[in-house]
């Protein structure tokens, strides 16, 4: 039986070109697509301006001219019939235009001062505890000195118990504390009744009862029975801007109609008791915060509302593995539940907010921005040079960052990777330290810093970036629409504002204010594993001396 010839080897020199030039189309086809979306409504309005024009030179221009300058009778039913189009254009322009989505107002709930969570008390609650090894609880001291925390954070109520068990009862506790406190607060401000909201949109990632909490706060607050709520679960630190997302679809489908958004997280039940390094960092960065948006599409609400929503954009890289399992709730091999990050967040999370700012980039950016951008293409593609892709400066196309506040490693890296500066970062950074990472809170608590520091000006642009386990990277735009100047007694700022920027350091020297407390807890574990080192030898030597 005769056997086909062996295929030749594949030349690598070959195959290098080939994948080189597939990175060209590639970005050649990026580019492209960058240009289309970022000016694609001015060439359609053109293209129908045009095409309008057109038609009326080649078959109506005769026509108009003869019944305008033609007997007065015509002359009156052209005029007769141009003021009955008038109205009827206007009228269908504001039936078929995509409407507004106003931000109304916003509130950033403040925790109780009984709740305050010190690093002192943090360090107690991990020797109490009884589940920690001494090198985990230095583990987490280390963790919480460097994460960039303050010392006055807000804990759950039952950590400052007596009885300090996660029930049910204990969660539900939370939940009414930090709701009720944001949205109470959110009808205070803008003088709206309970009854009078369309929709609710809740958000809590980790704690899902039944009832579901959008029917605790409808029961709570009497809504309408005809309310439309909504209850988004598990879908981590992101889930406030996918809530946002859902309030612009709602309004754009339902005309004057108000939307509500409550947002929190549940840190009762979420406490980890194992000794899992990797499932041990949320005990030191998660927070109890909440916050409560109302949103609008109303033409009167324009004129007291803050802002207005530009674009809101959500991207989710679950499809890699990798991706998919760097934020991840599980069992540890003791079988105890708790939320495992991974070493690659970091990178996961610059990948995912690269794919975002495909999208986002085109409808905020200047033509000067977008066109280095073209010539970076040009020069690395077709004329071969060794170069670094282009980086839009962002701080050209918006005026205000409010990034994730995760962690002080997450908002670096992503700092970096947007090429932005301290002053950018510093709400981010800010809001980390004075309430921690409050999972979709942190945003809030960002954009209320920016209000008590009075930056946010008339005209000016906010990009709102959140990350969350999926993974998903969420970004949405704001326009503000007035100056707006900080209300005492509302924004959770106000009492400590003068205090900050406040500096923040991941280097524990001599210098630091809790190196005493480092080192104390250093002593410890030294002298923890000293006793086990002699108890073992002893142990040892009279094996031995039993066996002579």
């Amino acid at each position: 039986m005769a056997t086909s010839p062996p295929l030749p080897h594949p030349d690598a020199s070959a195959l290098r070109k080939k994948s080189r030039r597939d990175d060209m189309v590639y970005e050649s086809l990026q580019l492209a697509k960058l240009f289309a979306l970022a000016y694609a409504p001015c060439i359609a309005g053109f293209l129908s301006l045009t095409s309008a024009v057109a038609i009326l030179l080649i078959f109506g221009w005769d026509c108009v001219c003869m019944h305008l300058w033609g007997s007065p009778q015509a002359r009156d039913n052209v005029l007769l019939v141009t003021a009955a189009c008038i109205p009827t254009m206007c009228l269908l322009y504001v039936k078929l235009r995509t409407p507004p989505c106003y931000l109304v107002d916003f509130a950033s709930f403040k925790s109780l001062d009984e709740y305050k969570l010190s690093t002192e008390y943090c360090v107690h609650l991990t020797k109490t505890c009884g589940q920690f090894t001494v090198e985990n609880m230095l583990f987490q001291l280390k963790v919480l000195l460097k994460s960039g925390l303050g010392n006055e954070t807000y804990g759950a109520p039952v950590i400052f118990r007596d009885d300090k068990t996660p029930t049910l009862t204990a969660a539900r506790g939370e939940m009414d504390l930090m709701m009720f406190g944001a949205l109470d607060e959110l009808l205070l401000k803008t003088g709206l009744s309970s009854d009078r909201i369309d929709f609710l949109i809740v958000n809590v990632s980790m704690f899902y009862p039944a009832p579901s909490l959008s029917s605790h706060l409808v029961n709570h607050y009497k809504m309408r029975h005809d309310v439309k709520t909504f209850n988004i679960s598990g879908m981590g630190c992101a889930a406030g801007m996918v809530a946002v997302d859902l309030a612009k679809d709602i309004l754009r489908v339902h005309k004057n109609k108000y939307v509500v958004i409550v947002g929190t997280e549940n840190i009762t039940l979420n406490w980890y008791n194992g000794n899992d390094k990797s499932m041990l960092v949320p005990n030191c960065l998660f927070r109890c915060g909440s916050y409560a948006l109302l949103m609008s599409n109303k033409s009167v609400d324009r004129q007291r509302s803050k802002f207005q929503l530009v674009q809101s954009v959500r991207t989710t890289t679950g499809a890699s593995d990798t991706s998919y399992n760097v934020i991840v709730t599980r069992e540890d091999h003791d079988g105890l539940v708790g939320t495992s990050l991974s070493m690659k967040l970091i990178d996961v999370a610059s990948q995912a907010i690269t794919i975002s700012m495909t999208r986002l980039v085109p409808y905020n950016m200047p033509f000067s921005e977008l066109l280095k951008v073209m010539v970076n293409v040009v020069q690395r593609t077709v004329f071969k040079k060794d170069m670094k892709p282009y980086m839009p400066d962002f701080k050209k196309a918006f005026n205000h960052f409010c990034l994730h506040p995760g962690g002080k490693a997450v908002i670096d890296g992503v700092g970096k990777s947007l090429h932005l500066s301290d002053y950018d970062m510093e709400p981010a950074r800010m809001a980390l330290h004075r309430f921690g990472n409050t999972s979709s809170s942190g945003l809030w608590y960002a954009m209320a810093y920016c209000e008590a520091k009075e930056r946010l000006k008339k005209g000016d642009k906010v990009w709102q970036v959140a990350l969350g386990s999926g993974f998903k990277c969420n970004s949405v735009v704001w326009k503000v629409l007035r100056d707006v100047k900080p209300q005492r007694g509302f924004n959770p700022w106000m009492e400590c504002i003068d205090n900050y920027p406040v500096e923040i350091t991941d280097k524990i020297t001599p210098s630091h204010k809790n190196y005493s407390l480092l080192k104390l807890c250093e002593d410890e574990a030294n002298l923890y594993e000293e006793n086990l080192r002699r108890k073992a030898e002893e142990e040892c030597r009279g094996k031995q001396q039993a066996q002579n």
